[in-house]
């Protein structure tokens, strides 16, 4: 299949090297725009460059347009050119029809996930914007939990993802509620470690990739379990290493020596195998659930994870070992 792609901003370049990624007999015959915007990149990848109004005269399957805001204007200057109306396609068009990878959360095939970067190759739905922990973490609610049974749960969120739109729609949830330390990010402003909600109120509590920024990560536990039901469901997520112990030094301060140690410039440790006792501490039974056990190597790639992921299941213990 050959196609052009209309557009050099950064969805299309994004488009452009999940294409280049895949290699599955998908060509690009040119790139095209009013404008060349990054010459080199035209050069580093050796893509050929033609004025919108050359296409016509080229071998192509489908035009890609991927600036969504201007695609009827493009649209119908092509069709002005004399390009038939049913080769024309947006990313979200193309995907959907040629994509056989499948994103759970929007529930769209796409041809390939977006970069991020040099060393993610694999990463960004390019019609929801999820990444591999966003997916993986759906995977497991939708398969291993209760939360999208349609039931009126009540679910406290910590560090809503932007598709919490998508979430709110389908878990027809009597209370949900998201929550950040940084005003404006969610629909109320709440302390980790001082929450201002009552004892055992939630149903569900989401926290991912939340308590490697938190200095007193031990009080964020409790205050969690204090507030979660005796029924209730802490699902999170962090980043771990697994070959050693939880890695955080009073010392280590500047966001320079934090990223170097810690993966990043606001994270205040990196944790390790004993993340497990540390969540049992606070009063959780602790279940590990790893991508590369409930998921084939297939179903890995199709759905856009990363291999040995994991994801945390805690429910309340009967007692709070200190």
């Amino acid at each position: 299949m050959k196609i052009v792609v209309y557009g050099l901003g950064k969805k299309g370049k994004d488009f452009i090297k999940s294409i280049l990624e895949i290699k599955n007999n998908i060509e690009i015959a040119a790139i095209t725009d009013t404008f060349i915007s990054d010459v080199n990149f035209l050069l580093e990848n050796k893509m050929k460059f033609m004025k919108p109004e050359q296409i016509k005269d080229i071998a192509f399957d489908f035009i890609i347009i991927t600036p969504d805001k201007y695609y009827d204007d493009i649209t119908q200057f092509l069709i002005g050119q004399g390009i038939e109306k049913g080769k024309i396609k947006s990313i979200k068009e193309f995907n959907k029809e040629y994509g056989k990878c499948y994103c759970e959360i929007c529930r769209n095939h796409v041809v390939s996930w977006y970069p991020a970067g040099e060393t993610q190759k694999n990463c960004f739905c390019p019609i929801c914007g999820s990444i591999h922990r966003n997916r993986f973490v759906y995977h497991v609610i939708k398969y291993y939990t209760n939360l999208l049974d349609g039931a009126n749960h009540s679910v406290l969120y910590f560090a809503p993802e932007g598709f919490i739109k998508e979430m709110k729609n389908i878990c027809g949830e009597k209370e949900y509620i998201t929550v950040d330390i940084t005003p404006g990010r969610a629909d109320t402003v709440a302390d980790i470690t001082d929450l201002q909600f009552p004892n055992e109120h939630f149903d569900y509590i989401r926290c991912n990739h939340v308590t490697e920024h938190v200095v007193d990560d031990k009080k964020g536990f409790a205050e969690m379990e204090r507030v979660l039901k005796p029924e209730g469901l802490l699902i999170f997520s962090v980043p771990i290493l697994w070959d050693r112990e939880t890695l955080e030094d009073e010392d280590i301060k500047s966001d320079e020596d934090r990223k170097k140690y810690y993966g990043q410039g606001d994270h205040v440790r990196y944790y390790g195998r004993d993340i497990v006792e540390r969540v049992q501490r606070a009063g959780f039974n602790v279940q590990i659930l790893f991508s590369n056990e409930i998921m084939s190597e297939g179903e890995i790639d199709k759905y856009g994870c990363l291999s040995r992921d994991s994801v945390f299941l805690c429910k309340k213990s009967e007692e709070v070992h200190e």
